[in-house]
């Protein structure tokens, strides 16, 4: 008897860390699309694959969360391709999110022009301060990495190469790939290349203590 109430108290408390990482991973998607709707706005530059996103919007149509789901789509058939695998389709979930939240944004922002260089560069980084601290948060709730972190990952893997290498070679597909549409590509972009990461690492740092007690199991 004792040991079927302690099973059922451990069911209860893994569906409460569960649902706290779900909660968690939704509010730094959120955080993520605010920011990215941000450096798409301040006209300093956009990130490789964001630029990517606005670019076949103008071309093509159809709004730019539509096309970060289309492009995630074939990333991750691509990803399937290199590994000679079934894709792990489980990562659209962030694109999904990212894409909707990034189409809300935008419409909040509908009709606000960002002019002058110094509200220009103000506006993008504040959306680079608000993007590091939702991929933060997202990787801490440890679900399933999106699409382009995932093709990052498979490069990697499929070419033994460093995560630095492989971060650069996936960053330099999606600058060509944006140019190529006439995406937002700018000083911005480069800045994004070279800053994320300390500025993801500088949140994962403060939120590490705050969140983990919250989604481990001791919460």
């Amino acid at each position: 008897m004792f040991r079927r109430v302690k099973r059922l108290s451990k069911k209860l408390n893994d569906k409460r860390i569960l649902i706290k990482r779900i909660l968690f991973f939704i509010l730094g998607i959120a955080a993520t699309a605010l920011g990215v709707s941000l450096t798409i706005i301040s006209n300093f530059g956009a990130g490789s694959w964001d630029a990517l996103s606005v670019g076949l919007s103008n071309t093509f149509g159809l709004t730019v969360g539509t096309w970060v789901v289309i492009v995630a789509v074939i990333l991750i058939i691509a990803s399937g391709i290199l590994l000679k695998k079934i894709p792990r389709f489980s990562t659209l979930l962030t694109s999904f999110v990212t894409g909707a939240g990034i189409d809300l944004w935008l419409a909040v922002f509908r009709g606000i022009k960002v002019t002058g260089i110094v509200n220009e560069f103000l506006v993008f980084m504040g959306g680079i301060i608000i993007i590091g601290f939702g991929v933060a948060m997202v990787v801490l709730t440890e679900l399933p990495p999106g699409p382009i972190d995932y093709f990052m990952l498979v490069l990697k893997e499929r070419f033994n190469l460093s995560l630095g290498v492989a971060k650069t070679i996936s960053e330099a597909i999606g600058l060509i790939l944006g140019l190529t549409f006439h995406g937002p590509i700018g000083i911005g972009s480069i800045v994004i290349v070279i800053i994320m990461g300390p500025v993801i690492h500088f949140f994962s740092k403060i939120l590490t203590p705050k969140i983990s007690k919250h989604i481990n199991r001791a919460a």
